[in-house]
């Protein structure tokens, strides 16, 4: 017979293990609540905000050109909608400001608008 330990003849390798630490308080957080109050204020979210839309047969659509006019269905006093990532939040006026388009925020959704 073999001086061999089943476990030797299986390839198992023991080693000496340390016994656990005494010490059994909770994991403590990564961060606090203020650290990840700052984290949120630095995510960024996509705006978009919605002048307007049209219906078109994909044959007026092959038709258009430099120049083309496509006839929205917004008037030009109603609100734009302002969406987040796709969830909407704000209605507003279209203004020009250095040059650019923006949104002066005329009111907010409500939550139950999406």
């Amino acid at each position: 017979m073999s001086d061999q330990t089943d476990d030797q003849a299986a390839g198992i390798t023991k080693t000496d293990s340390q016994p656990a630490s005494d010490d059994q308080s909770p994991p403590q957080p990564a961060t606090s609540d203020d650290d990840r109050d700052d984290a949120l204020y630095d995510v960024t979210l996509e705006l978009r905000a919605i002048l307007g839309s049209a219906h078109m047969e994909v044959s007026n659509l092959l038709k258009l050109g430099r120049g083309a006019i496509i006839e929205l269905d917004q008037k030009v006093k109603e609100d734009v909608t302002l969406f987040a990532s796709g969830k909407l939040i704000a209605y507003g006026q279209v203004v020009v400001v250095n040059d650019r388009i923006a949104v002066k925020i005329s009111r907010l959704a409500r939550p139950d608008a999406n």
